[in-house]
């Protein structure tokens, strides 16, 4: 029998959360021709996994992310008017890590279009559910259709977490990045368009929530891709602890140490982003029909993510977090909330270093 216990260092705060910034009232305002399954009360209900979601303790940082949250999946599902992608390639990566299921088709699919096999895998292991057997559930089941945009949120990619880059300056740019960089960031992007929506978005949902939006709002310039990860935000307001089923909450999206986030996307270049890889300029291939725009991914303006520009996270540049005997690169201060397994090694470096910290306690 497995017991997870789940240890944290709390600090008072005051909660807020989605709701507080995003009543029904403006949600039915914003999105009026939302599909059934994006009903708002799931919306709400679903947030509440990952606590520190519009929850930081600063009012502006939390809109700013309700603002770019929003923005982000009304550009990838036509204001929720979509629960998938319309052209459904099959979006299959051959790995030994993420199998595809014989016959399925990992094509994006809920508000934030999450795509591609391994994403599907890693997902359902948050979720607890066969994803690779069974995609559909995610435009199917209306828990499992907002917690994938959740998840992918607020969770560690390689290229790093939403959540802690959104309410930094040019914090929205780099959102952008994660999403759809591939495609849409950097000085000659494939696709410009797109960018464009998502940033005309993001300044007017910023307004209905009284925020300034800030500056720096585009990636498309030489500054992408950046050289390095972005920094992690750094807080000293820890969000209340949200405590469930251990194969419901997001501190067992791995729940092998080689699951760290460098397996996520064993191909870097293949983020969720590829999302849409025959990204059209019109809104998220609403229209299944080629325009001019229309550049195939494999095109010569699309690197491979197996060109020589791609680093395996097996390579030197990658290093998982259990490599080091004390796995400091896990935090280095810089981190409001980490994940280790519990040892005394551990315990002292956490407990200095960070203002949350989480670990696991296996018991067979």
């Amino acid at each position: 029998m497995k017991t997870v216990v789940l240890l944290a260092s709390v600090a008072a705060v005051q909660s807020a959360g989605l709701e507080t910034y995003l009543p029904k009232s403006l949600f039915q305002f914003v999105f009026p021709n939302a599909l059934p399954i994006y009903s708002y009360e799931n919306m709400i209900a679903v947030s509440k996994i990952y606590p520190a979601f519009a929850n930081t303790g600063d009012v502006d940082v939390d809109k700013r992310e309700v603002a770019a949250f929003l923005g982000q999946i009304a550009l990838e599902s036509g204001y929720l008017q979509y629960v998938e992608e319309i052209k459904k390639p099959t979006m299959c990566e051959a790995s030994a890590h993420y199998p595809c299921a014989p016959g399925k088709q990992y094509f994006g699919r809920g508000p934030i279009q999450l795509s591609w096999n391994y994403n599907y895998k890693n997902f359902g292991i948050a979720a607890g559910k066969d994803l690779v057997t069974n995609p559909d559930l995610v435009a199917q089941d209306p828990q499992l259709v907002w917690w994938s945009a959740y998840w992918f949120w607020n969770v560690d990619q390689w290229k790093g977490n939403i959540h802690d880059v959104v309410g930094q300056p040019g914090g929205f740019a780099y959102t952008t990045y994660i999403i759809n960089g591939g495609l849409e960031c950097g000085p000659n992007p494939a696709n410009k368009g797109s960018e464009k929506s998502r940033i005309d978005n993001y300044i007017k949902f910023a307004n209905l929530l009284g925020v300034a939006p800030g500056d720096n709002l585009s990636c498309q310039t030489s500054a992408y891709p950046p050289s390095t990860p972005w920094p992690k935000r750094v807080t000293t307001k820890t969000p209340p602890l949200y405590v469930a089923n251990h194969d419901q909450d997001r501190h067992h999206i791995y729940p092998n140490h080689d699951q760290d986030r460098h397996h996520i996307y064993p191909n870097h270049d293949q983020d969720r982003h590829h999302i849409y890889p025959n990204h059209d300029q019109d809104r998220h291939h609403i229209y299944p029909n080629h325009d001019q725009d229309h550049r195939h991914p494999h095109d010569q303006d699309h690197r491979h993510p197996h060109d020589q520009d791609h680093r395996h996270p097996h390579d030197q540049a990658h290093r998982y977090p259990h490599d080091d005997p004390l796995p400091s690169n896990q935090c280095n201060g810089n981190r409001n909330v980490c994940f280790w397994p519990l040892t005394q090694q551990v315990l002292p470096y956490a407990k200095a270093h960070c203002q949350l910290f989480f670990w696991s306690v296996w018991c067979d």
